[in-house]
């Protein structure tokens, strides 16, 4: 038996064959399984849009981390002008 494993927005698997991972040999695809967000780790469909919250929640995050490191380099190239600036009035 060959598992495959299909992402939940493709309607249908279109293969009928896999190489398979233990023996290399061309394999049927007897049984097929839908992943992702959407689904429950007991295979079950959960609620679309409390799917979609999550993915939106996680984007957000890692939106957000972005924005702080950026506005911690800001910062440190601010001071790094300050000091650029203040070494510049001092040589006149």
């Amino acid at each position: 038996m060959v598992p495959y494993i299909q992402h939940r927005e493709n309607t249908r698997v279109s293969t009928r064959v896999v190489d398979c991972p233990e023996c290399g040999e061309r394999r049927g695809v007897v049984s097929s399984e839908r992943g992702g967000p959407a689904y429950r780790d007991d295979g079950t469909i959960r609620e679309r849009a409390a799917a979609d919250r999550e993915q939106l929640a996680r984007e957000l995050a890692a939106a957000e981390a972005k924005l702080t490191s950026q506005q911690k380099n800001a910062a440190a190239t601010q001071r790094r002008i300050a000091e650029l600036q203040e070494e510049l009035g001092s040589e006149s």
